[in-house]
């Protein structure tokens, strides 16, 4: 399930001016599931990445995940002259 695309600083360098598009979804966040891909159908729409735990008498909204928008990792690839082939 995708809730939402936001756009938010870099998670490792939160006083970055640069912003970065990441897709909230319910796809749990734990060690063996980072980085792997996303689906909306048949295609590849992120990079799953990070979610928010809670912990103590932390607050924070559990449940709470994050993938990496794709066009950030096409951009992310073609900055580093990596050539690959797009999809339709």
């Amino acid at each position: 399930m995708i809730s939402s695309i936001r756009e938010a600083p870099p998670i490792n360098y939160t006083e970055s001016a640069s912003r970065v598009l990441y897709i909230q979804t319910d796809a749990a966040s734990n060690g063996g599931n980072s980085g792997g891909p996303v689906f909306y159908g048949n295609y590849v729409v992120g990079v799953h990445d990070w979610g928010i735990k809670k912990t103590g008498a932390d607050t924070a909204a559990q449940g709470l995940n994050f993938s990496i928008h794709y066009s950030e990792v096409f951009n992310f690839l073609d900055s580093n002259s990596v050539r690959i082939c797009k999809g339709s």
